[in-house]
């Protein structure tokens, strides 16, 4: 098709020469010809006696600037983007591939629009979702509607959709439409202020998991219908109609919010603001080391413990009659859905066997979808995270133009991230591999891609991999395990520390990442803080009192812990990360030399052989134990 070249400068609109000119000229530059085709004077192709009259035409009105824009649209036809041809990625595998993985995402296929939503096979459905939404925001008083203020900003709102499975095999899965606000239209200091709100930590609710597994406690989990609606809003702030429910009476008008909504940014904050007054209220305590764990008495015996992550509640406690007494009293507040025994908190699926004392942790279906997701289910499996012959750096980076436009398709940021939730929820096996990889997300390259590759092929193998919480025969204690390479970074020469605590022999908190200098005392320094936190929840909760004992194969930097040898090597090293000395003297914390061979931090810092990440897994009491 033929483009047009605005703002062209012409003399005349009648003259019918130079408008055939005009024409010629951007039609030999255009894309579907060959580049090859274009000449110093690409209008000669058309006859000689209509060549000569454009000349004409062109030397009486002198506009040798009419070449300009042509030229400049050479330049932009030249751009690669600007060439149409098929991906040679595209193979005939890679297209089975991809046809497979969408006929499952169409399987639970979930709308993105309002449109979508009432013109696809499950639209009854998603309308009495939206009726339900609907219902709970009129009853709940959210806004009225009114005229429109001149000259004042209104926020947009959307539908979202989702489809909630459910983990019982006769339980259909539940269809969820929620009405939010275009949270990202809003002005600072007019529409919103502050806006943080805490959750709790992943590894609290491990805490705490492990402890009801130990306690033999009861697990009940709790929901919170529409959280965010049950405040007042502080800002006067208008919103649009929401699509497909707009007032026939009143279509110019527009919502004045009297109270909360999803998506307004302060949304969160208040909600939690007004969850812990109420909370505290009744006798419920905060911790000091997690702002979103709440307990009622510092004697485990008596106590019921509470965590919370924005809409989303577990209540443990060993007797079931103070978890009755503790529903009952947030139903009367809030509007609160009872989901029974815990058994999915954050996409991590939590299996109980109460017969004997065990609980396991894990997210198979999770890594199920990711396999999915990235065409991965029939590949060779792979038996450990990465392999040592790939030698990653950021040598490894695109170095043509061809490879940058082939990594440019390829979802590595969106693989890396997807393994990152499963690592830092349910699967310490993955730390190392991820760090790693997570270093060359800006500018990654194919060997990067086939690193990444043989990562999901582990996953592929192990998604019933999780974290065993067997506390049968075991003490309550707090155990750290602590390693480092040495320059394993072959960028900028830096080592990897790593860390990995257990209670109960239940691995509950680990980390691996890029040290400094003397990386095994720093990787120390690192993990005593860690137990110092750990030590400090567990003793607010009234659980463990004693001291932390963190386990270290490097015999110089279990020295430098207790006496300050090697002074002109050390004397470089921050002040900082020398107060793991008091915390020793203090008797807060005891330093020990574990072998190599038993020390399962070593599997956070550099690439395992088969043989002792096994080990290392079982030392943690990680594998498919479900």
């Amino acid at each position: 098709m033929p483009c047009k070249i605005l703002d062209q400068p012409t003399e005349s609109k009648t003259d019918p020469l130079k408008d055939d000119a005009n024409t010629i000229q951007v039609e030999v530059s255009s894309p579907l010809h060959s580049p090859d085709t274009v000449e110093e004077n690409p209008i000669e192709d058309d006859g000689a006696a209509h060549s000569n009259d454009i000349h004409q035409v062109e030397e009486s009105h002198k506009q040798p600037e009419v070449l300009n824009p042509l030229a400049d649209y050479e330049l932009v036809r030249d751009r690669a983007k600007r060439i149409s041809k098929p991906n040679s990625k595209f193979s005939y595998a890679d297209v089975v591939s991809f046809a497979l993985c969408t006929g499952q995402e169409i399987e639970n296929y979930e709308p993105r629009t309002f449109s979508e939503a009432v013109n696809c096979i499950d639209k009854l459905k998603w309308q009495q979702a939206m009726l339900e939404e609907m219902n709970s925001l009129e009853k709940n008083q959210t806004w009225t509607l009114v005229r429109k203020p001149e000259k004042q900003k209104v926020v947009a709102c959307r539908w979202l959709y989702k489809i909630k499975d459910s983990l019982e095999q006769n339980v259909p899965p539940r269809y969820k439409a929620r009405l939010v606000a275009k949270g990202f239209t809003q002005r600072e200091g007019i529409d919103y202020n502050e806006i943080f709100s805490p959750v709790v930590k992943y590894k609290t609710i491990r805490i705490i998991l492990a402890l009801v597994s130990y306690f033999d406690m009861e697990l009940e989990q709790l929901d919170v219908k529409t959280a965010f609606l049950h405040w007042d809003l502080d800002e006067t702030i208008y919103m649009s109609q929401p699509e497909g429910f707009e007032s026939k009476s009143k279509p110019s008008h527009v919502c004045l919010l009297k109270k909360s909504l999803y998506g307004l940014k302060q949304a969160p904050r208040q909600w939690n603001k007004k969850f812990d007054n109420f909370i505290t209220s009744i006798g419920v305590h905060k911790s000091n080391f997690d702002a979103c764990l709440y307990f009622s008495s510092e004697n485990i015996d008596n106590s019921v413990y509470l965590l919370l992550y924005v809409d989303d509640m577990l209540i443990a406690s060993k007797e079931m009659f103070r978890i009755i007494d503790l529903k009952e009293k947030l139903k009367s507040e809030f509007d609160m859905k009872d989901l029974g025994n815990a058994k999915m908190i954050l996409g991590m699926e939590i299996v109980r066997i109460r017969k004997e004392n065990r609980l396991c942790l894990k997210q198979t279906n999770y890594l199920n979808k990711l396999v999915d997701r990235f065409a991965m289910r029939n590949c060779k499996p792979a038996n450990v995270p990465l392999c040592a012959s790939f030698m990653l750096s950021a040598a490894l980076s695109p170095r043509s133009l061809e490879e940058s436009r082939y990594m440019e398709e390829i979802p590595y940021s969106s693989a890396v991230g997807s393994v990152m939730y499963s690592m830092i929820s349910t699967r310490p096996d993955l730390a190392q591999a991820i760090s790693v990889l997570s270093r060359y997300m800006d500018n990654p390259g194919k060997g990067h891609w086939n690193a990444m590759k043989w990562l999901l092929r582990y996953i592929s193998s192990t998604t019933e991999v999780g974290l065993n919480y067997d506390c049968s025969n075991t003490v309550l204690d707090l155990i750290g395990y602590v390693d480092s390479d040495y320059a394993g970074d072959r960028d900028k020469r830096r080592s990897t520390s790593s860390y990995f605590f257990t209670i109960a022999g239940c691995c509950v908190s680990w980390k691996s990442q890029l040290s400094t200098t003397e990386a095994e005392y720093i990787a120390v320094t690192e993990a005593i803080k860690e137990a110092i936190w750990l030590q400090g929840l567990l003793s607010e909760i009234g659980v463990f009192r004693g001291k932390a004992v963190i386990f270290t194969d490097s015999q110089s930097a279990l020295h430098l812990c207790k006496n300050p040898v090697f002074h002109e090597r050390t004397k470089h090293i921050e002040v900082k990360y020398h107060f793991i000395r008091d915390k020793i003297s203090e008797g807060t914390v005891e330093v020990e030399k574990v072998s190599t061979e038993d020390n399962p931090a070593d599997m956070g810092t550099k690439v395992v052989p088969y043989s002792k990440l096994k080990h290392c897994l079982n030392l943690l009491k990680i594998g498919d134990y479900g």
